[in-house]
């Protein structure tokens, strides 16, 4: 009953977002990647998920940037870049804290691919 009334009450706000496209979009999209990336480093990082879930979230919104945000260094093909930067962070992160696990770097791709896809496919001109 729980999932009923949440998706009554978020179902019009997502498809308002959707409908808007821009900054609302976008907002909501990175809402959620926050969101997703907290659940995702609770469960699989175990004790120490804060720092997982800082660079798992800033990872996944500076890819949201490179898409959203064009300009002579940043765009959409800066995206892998980027992820590819937070994975080695992320790896870095594990071997400093003493606990390396390969779910920690198996996050941030599986975080940001979804959600800078979603952003840019609605960017584009056909993207409603």
């Amino acid at each position: 009953m729980q999932r009923v009334v949440s998706a009554l009450i978020l179902a019009p706000v997502v498809l308002v977002a959707v409908w808007l496209g821009g900054g609302v979009f976008f907002l909501l999209v990175a809402i959620a990647a926050v969101m997703m990336a907290i659940e995702w480093s609770r469960v699989t990082c175990g004790e120490g998920w804060r720092i997982d879930a800082v660079v798992q979230s800033l990872t996944v919104l500076a890819a949201l940037l490179g898409i959203v945000v064009p300009n002579e260094f940043l765009g959409p093909a800066t995206a892998p870049s980027i992820i590819l930067a937070g994975c080695v962070v992320a790896a870095l992160v594990g071997l400093l804290s003493g606990r390396p696990q390969p779910w920690r770097i198996i996050g941030i791709p599986y975080l940001a691919i979804g959600c800078t896809s979603i952003v840019w496919l609605r960017l584009l001109e056909s993207g409603l």
